[in-house]
């Protein structure tokens, strides 16, 4: 399995530009205080236009690309908490809570009902 880890991070650098495919993309993240603390993520192409802005890192979700067009047709973007601690705190965002892209010719793990159990194992991150 060769998904991308996107090397977010929760410290002041929350920003990074990136080419998956051929193609560039800059991902942006944001954390949002209020009634329900979150993280959300701008993707934008490569002349700094959005494509997709505010998307919640909604852990357990096989897809926070989904609904969002044709733009990541076959792409799965997928966040997975690692530890045993608040995936939405402030301080989460690369190291507790980890985002995964699957590329349209790889293939995806999971499917609708399938656990978030063991990925790091699927991944081989701990190798």
């Amino acid at each position: 399995m060769a998904a991308i880890e996107l090397p977010l991070t929760s410290d002041g650098e929350r920003r990074f530009v990136t080419e998956i495919d051929g193609v560039s993309y800059t991902f942006r993240t944001t954390y949002v205080i209020g009634q329900n603390n979150h993280w959300l993520l701008d993707i934008y192409d490569e002349d700094e236009n959005p494509i997709v802005y505010g998307i919640n890192i909604v852990t357990g979700s096989l897809n926070l690309l989904k609904g969002y067009g044709n733009v990541f047709d076959g792409v799965h973007l997928l966040a997975v908490p690692f530890y045993n601690e608040d995936p939405s705190g402030p301080e989460a965002l690369g190291t507790v809570l980890k985002v995964f892209w699957f590329t349209p010719d790889e293939p995806f793990p999971y499917s609708l009902g399938d656990p978030l159990i063991d990925i790091d194992k699927l991944l081989n991150l701990y190798e």
